[in-house]
C-alpha cells in the first residue's frame, strides 16, 4: 500500500470523528505504538515533524547547525580583512614599485586610487565570500546526506513528503533549503 493509499485511508478511518476545524497529529514510534496529539492553531509548522517524528527531527536540527556553521565568522572577517588590505596597499601605493619603470603602469595604479575602485574591490571579494561559504555548506550537506538518508530510510518517509513538512520552519531552513536544490532527493525516500 503506497503512501497517499495509507493517508486517505486514515482520513476515511478519522474523518467521522473530527469536528470542523479541528486538527490531530497521528504518528506511529519504531514499536508501532501509535499516538495522537492535538494541533492547535498556534503551532509552528516544526509541530509536525517534531510531534511525529521527533528522532528525525532532531537530527535535521541538528544537522542544520552543523551545515549553517560550516563557514563561521572567521571566514568573512578574512575576506573583510584582505579587501581591506587591499584597498589600502591600492591608496598607500604598495604596488608602484612594480612598475617602477613603466610610466604608464605608474598611471594606471594612481587612476585606480579611487572610492569607486575601493567599492567595486570590497563588493568582489564579498560575494567572492559569498561563493566560498555556499560551496562551503553544500559540502557539508554532502557529509550529511547519508546520514539523512539512513534516518528517513528507517522511518519509512518519503523525501518529498519529509521536504514539504519542513517548509516554513526557520529551525530547519539551511537544511531544507539544500534538500531543494538536491537533484538526487528521490533517491534519499525510505518509502
Amino acid at each position: 500500500m503506497d503512501g497517499d493509499e495509507r493517508s486517505h485511508k486514515i482520513l476515511r478511518a478519522v474523518e467521522p470523528l473530527l469536528e470542523p476545524g479541528e486538527r490531530y497529529v497521528v504518528s506511529a514510534d519504531d514499536a508501532g505504538k501509535v499516538s495522537v496529539g492535538l494541533a492547535d492553531d498556534d503551532d509552528e509548522v516544526r509541530s509536525v515533524l517534531s510531534t511525529t517524528h521527533p528522532r528525525l527531527y532532531g537530527y535535521l536540527l541538528a544537522a542544520n547547525e552543523r551545515i549553517s556553521s560550516s563557514s563561521g565568522c572567521v571566514l568573512v572577517l578574512g575576506y573583510l580583512a584582505l579587501s581591506g588590505l587591499a584597498c589600502f596597499a591600492l591608496h598607500a601605493r604598495a604596488f608602484h614599485g612594480l612598475y617602477a619603470e613603466d610610466p604608464a603602469g605608474q598611471r594606471l595604479l594612481d587612476s585606480l586610487r579611487s572610492g569607486w575602485v575601493y567599492a567595486v574591490l570590497t563588493i568582489l571579494i564579498l560575494v567572492v565570500w559569498g561563493k566560498h561559504e555556499a560551496w562551503l555548506e553544500e559540502r557539508a550537506y554532502s557529509r550529511e546526506r547519508n546520514e539523512l538518508s539512513d534516518h528517513l530510510n528507517r522511518e519509512r518517509l518519503d523525501a518529498y513528503e519529509v521536504l514539504a513538512h519542513m517548509e516554513g520552519d526557520d529551525s530547519i531552513d539551511t537544511v531544507s533549503k539544500h534538500m531543494k536544490l538536491d537533484q538526487r532527493l528521490g533517491a534519499l525516500s525510505g518509502a
